[in-house]
Parts: structure tokens; C-alpha cells; sequence
């Protein structure tokens, strides 16, 4: 299973609750990480990213907004 979520779950994967789980994360960057983020193709690279995340994240949170 894979999960979206935002910066707020950083870590979770090394949380004792997961531990022997099969679950995989894609936690969003951090805003200050991501503003900072260098204007090369990797640094574009990434953003698209960390855009891709949000729209997927968005998808599941707007029904309970």
C-alpha cells in the first residue's frame, strides 16, 4: 500500500507502530525545503515532484473539506 501525506508525517516510516509493515510513504518536503530548492533540472525535477504529491493528497482530502 502506499500512502500520501503531508509534511506533517515526516518520520512516520521509523515510528514503532510501523515497524514489519509493507507500507510505503510519500510525504510531501517541507516548505522551506522546497523554496529553497536549486533551479537546475534536479531542482526543477523535484518540484514536479512534490506537485505530483499534492494533486494525489489533494484527491483524498477535498471530499472531506
Amino acid at each position: 500500500m502506499v500512502v500520501y501525506a503531508d509534511a506533517g508525517y515526516q518520520g512516520i516510516a521509523k515510528r514503532p507502530e510501523m515497524a514489519g509493515k509493507t507500507t510505503e510513504f510519500r510525504v510531501a518536503m517541507r516548505h522551506g525545503k522546497r523554496r529553497v530548492l536549486p533551479d537546475t533540472p534536479e531542482g526543477r525535477l523535484a518540484d514536479l515532484v512534490e506537485t505530483a504529491k499534492a494533486h494525489i493528497r489533494a484527491k483524498g482530502e477535498h471530499p472531506f473539506a
